[in-house]
C-alpha cells in the first residue's frame, strides 16, 4: 500500500496567508499579494507595540520582520519607529524582486491595511479629554488622527444625543470610522481602544449614523448588521444600542461566539463535512440569503487563535465572492474591536485577510 504524500509544513507566515488554499499550488504573484499583506499587518503589530510601551514585544518583532532591532530595554522613539518601518518595506521589496541591493524610497507608502486606533490612555478626569493630543495614537497612516474632513461628518448620534455625553476621542474615532467606511470604502477596520474606553457607545454611534445615511437601504437580506460580543454582555450591549441609538433587533443583531457556533449560528452560517486525505474536516460557510452587510467582532481577540471554531467561521467570510453570494458579497464591512487584538505574527490572519487590500506599490 502506497503512503499518501504528506503535506510540507507550513512556516509561521505561510500559515497566516493560507487563507483555505494549498500555499505550495498559489502562483508567484499571489504569494507575493498575500505575503504583503501580512508584512503590512506584521507593521500594524509593530506600532501597537510601540503604542502600547512594550519594548520587549517590539524587539520581538523586530526579529520578526528581519529588520534592525533596538534594544530591549531602552526607549523608542517615533523617528525611530518610523525608520523601522520603512526599513521592513525595503527589505520586503528587495525579498519579493530577488534584489540584495536596498531600494531608495522617500515617501512611505500608504499602508494597505485599515486600522483605527484608540488611545490606550484612561478616561480623563475631567470633561476636556480633546485639549491635548493623542500621544500614543496609531494609524495606518503618518497622519494624526484629526485627519482634517472629519469635521464635515456630521454626528448627531454622539453631538446631539442627550443621553451620552461623548469625549473628545469618542467622536473623532467614531467619524473616522465612518470615513474609512463610507468614503474610503475599507473592507477591514481595527477599533484599538482600551477596556471601558467606550467602544460599545463608539460603535453604536457608528452603526446609527450607517443607518441615518442609508447605508442599508437596499440591502434584502435577514439582518444588515451583525455585533458578535462576548456572552456575558449580549444583554447589556442590546440595551445600550436600543436606548441610546435606538437600534432594535430588526436593524441589529447581538449575539455571542458561542451562539453563533450552534443553533442561532446556523441562520448564518451552514457546516459541510469534505475528506481531506482521508479525513474529516468541518468548513463553515456563510449562506448568502442572511449575510450581513456590517459585521462587528467586538474583543476581536477571540480570534486569535486561527485553528479555533470561532476564527474558522470568521476566516470563511474571506470565501464569499459575487458568484456564490451576489453583489453583496462586495460590500460587506467588518470590524474589528479590542484592547488587545494581536501580538504576533500568526494572529493578524482574520483582520489582515478581511482587508482584501491589493498589494501595495513598492
Amino acid at each position: 500500500m502506497s503512503t499518501p504524500n504528506t503535506p510540507p509544513q507550513k512556516t509561521g507566515l505561510q500559515s497566516v496567508l493560507h487563507g483555505g488554499r494549498t500555499w505550495a499550488t498559489q502562483s508567484d504573484e499571489a504569494k507575493a499579494r498575500f505575503a504583503t499583506k501580512a508584512f503590512e499587518a506584521s507593521l500594524q503589530a509593530l506600532r501597537f507595540a510601540f503604542a502600547a510601551g512594550r519594548t520587549t514585544t517590539l524587539h520581538a518583532i523586530c526579529n520578526i520582520l528581519k529588520i534592525e532591532p533596538v534594544g530591549p530595554d531602552r526607549h523608542v522613539s517615533k523617528e525611530e519607529l518610523n525608520t523601522l518601518v520603512l526599513a521592513g518595506r525595503e527589505a520586503l521589496a528587495r525579498r519579493l524582486s530577488g534584489s540584495p541591493a536596498p531600494t531608495t524610497q522617500t515617501d512611505a507608502p500608504k499602508s494597505a491595511t485599515t486600522v483605527v486606533v484608540e488611545t490606550p490612555s484612561a478616561t480623563p478626569p475631567t470633561p476636556k479629554p480633546d485639549t491635548s493630543p493623542a500621544p500614543a495614537a496609531v494609524t495606518s497612516e503618518s497622519t494624526s488622527a484629526d485627519d482634517q474632513g472629519d469635521d464635515a461628518i456630521p454626528l448627531p448620534e454622539l453631538l446631539a444625543n442627550k443621553k451620552v455625553q461623548p469625549f473628545g476621542f469618542q467622536v473623532r474615532k467614531t467619524r473616522e470610522l465612518l470615513r474609512n467606511i463610507t468614503i474610503n470604502k475599507h473592507r477591514a477596520n481595527l477599533l484599538l481602544s482600551q477596556t471601558g474606553s467606550g467602544k460599545t457607545f463608539m460603535l453604536g454611534a457608528m452603526m446609527a449614523a450607517l443607518k441615518r445615511m442609508k447605508f442599508f437601504d437596499d440591502y434584502a437580506g435577514m439582518y444588515p448588521m451583525l455585533y458578535v460580543t462576548k456572552a456575558s454582555i449580549v444583554e447589556q450591549t442590546t440595551g445600550v444600542l436600543q436606548s441610546c441609538f435606538g437600534l432594535d433587533d430588526l436593524d441589529v443583531m447581538v449575539t455571542n461566539i458561542e451562539q453563533l457556533r450552534s443553533t442561532i449560528g446556523r441562520v448564518f452560517i451552514q457546516e459541510e463535512t469534505v475528506i481531506v486525505q482521508g479525513q474529516e474536516h468541518i468548513v463553515f460557510k456563510w449562506r448568502p440569503r442572511s449575510l450581513p452587510r456590517l459585521i462587528i467582532w467586538d474583543e476581536s481577540q477571540i480570534l486569535k487563535n486561527i485553528d479555533s471554531t470561532q476564527s474558522r467561521i470568521a476566516q470563511a467570510l474571506n470565501d464569499i465572492n459575487t458568484v456564490t453570494h451576489g453583489p453583496e458579497a462586495d460590500r460587506v464591512v467588518q470590524v474589528f474591536s479590542s484592547a488587545t487584538p494581536f501580538m504576533r505574527l500568526i494572529e493578524t490572519k482574520c483582520f489582515a485577510v478581511a482587508t482584501r487590500a491589493e498589494i501595495i506599490e513598492i
